[in-house]
């Protein structure tokens, strides 16, 4: 009897045991996170015109003066998945030319039978990255998102557009547009200091600007181009006071036959943002870029045209919130040329700016009337004139 008691006691008490390990482990599935999924994006609809217009140094009027009337549509849709504390996943899809907006040429011969390539490219990825972090310490790899300043605005056209004679500004406007606010490439940030009243970290993104394809791998480095941005964000007062220093370097500009010389590019400039009041924000900054092409003196060909480019941005801008709407002004300068032109160093220069206001509609629409401006102008005293570049339009947005 005493045996068949025992027996049935172990019996219950093993039953028990794996009743409440079963409980145990449904327990730790239940509580294990799940990922959190969120969407969010945008979707815009632009009437706007494209004038140009100019004057030569004779005072007659510009040749090329011509208008055109645009149809312009884009498009974001982001996504982000954080799958615990230290690791979250994002990606956004746009139109082909992302910020930039892509034009409406027509709606027939584009579907069936059309042009191929871009023209019937109906997709872009801009952002497809992960994003770990650890303490103070950041990673993230993949088309990771970069937002433009001062700095990458004026590198966004370096090479197109330093020591060239030509106005290369006009269609080509800033980092934004130009690289949809992204790069291919891998981003170290340490966050030294985060409160809600002060932050103050340092970023570093290495990725490839220009690659030269297959060759003798001792020659990778070399042939290459490299670039490395360097940012140390600082805020004060709450995020009243904002100060970006940025650092810009791109290798292999230059690289002579033998590869044994090479001339990098290097930019620099800082950013500030004043925002006293909620309903007031000032954004000023400055940067300069620079690089030559002495390697290529002694190799065959060598181009005299571009000797030693130089590039200077500055910015001024205004974002005003009166309670109704928000109001943005941009105002920019900026200043191209060769420092070894000869006989005479001219200097191109740009005057820009950029009016709009955005009024919202009960419904989630936005409705903003903008008007942008390009105007150029030189010191060249054998081909001297003003060039006027200007582009009003009507957008219509809404957003998730």
């Amino acid at each position: 009897m005493r045996k068949i008691f025992t027996l049935t006691t172990l019996a219950v008490l093993l039953s028990c045991s794996f009743i409440l390990a079963e409980g145990e482990a449904k327990a730790k599935k239940k509580q294990k996170p799940k990922a959190k999924v969120t969407f969010n994006g945008d979707v815009q609809y632009r009437w706007r015109s494209e004038i140009f217009d100019g004057v030569k140094k004779d005072g007659t009027e510009w040749s090329n003066k011509t208008g055109d009337f645009q149809h312009i549509y884009a498009f974001n849709f982001k996504m982000k998945a954080v799958m615990s504390d230290n690791l979250c996943f994002g990606m956004r899809l746009s139109n082909p030319a992302g910020y930039a907006g892509d034009n409406i040429v027509d709606n027939v011969s584009k579907v069936i039978g059309g042009d191929e390539g871009a023209a019937n490219k109906v997709l872009s990825i801009p952002e497809m990255y992960f994003k770990w972090k650890l303490n103070m310490v950041s990673l993230a790899g993949g088309v990771i998102p970069v937002s433009g300043n001062t700095v990458l605005d004026l590198v966004a056209f370096e090479e197109m557009c330093f020591g060239k004679g030509e106005d290369c500004w006009i269609g080509k406007t800033w980092w934004k547009v130009a690289m949809n606010n992204s790069q291919k490439g891998l981003s170290l940030g340490l966050n030294f200091v985060k409160t809600k009243e002060a932050s103050f970290s340092l970023n570093i993104m290495n990725t490839i600007a220009e690659g030269a394809g297959k060759g003798n791998l001792s020659d990778a480095l070399k042939k290459d181009q490299l670039r490395f941005i360097f940012s140390l964000p600082i805020s004060l007062l709450g995020k009243k006071l904002a100060i970006t220093p940025v650092m810009h370097l791109r290798t292999n500009m230059y690289r002579s036959a033998d590869l044994e010389e090479a001339n990098h590019a290097l930019a620099g400039g800082i950013d500030i943002k004043v925002a006293p009041v909620k309903q007031l924000a000032i954004i000023a900054g400055i940067a300069v870029d620079g690089f030559k092409n002495s390697s290529q003196e002694n190799d065959p060909g060598y181009d005299t045209t571009k000797t030693a480019p130089f590039g200077l941005l500055t910015q001024l801008a205004f974002r005003v919130k009166p309670g109704y709407g928000k109001g943005m002004l941009d105002i920019k300068y900026g200043a191209k040329k060769d420092r070894e032109d000869e006989p005479v160093v001219v200097t191109r220069s740009l005057f820009y700016w950029d009016a709009r206001y955005a009024f919202p509609i009960k419904g989630g629409l936005k409705i903003m009337p903008r008007v942008r401006a390009w105007h150029f102008f030189n010191n060249d005293t054998d081909n001297d004139y003003k060039k006027v570049h200007l582009r009003p339009a009507l957008y219509f947005m809404a957003s998730f």
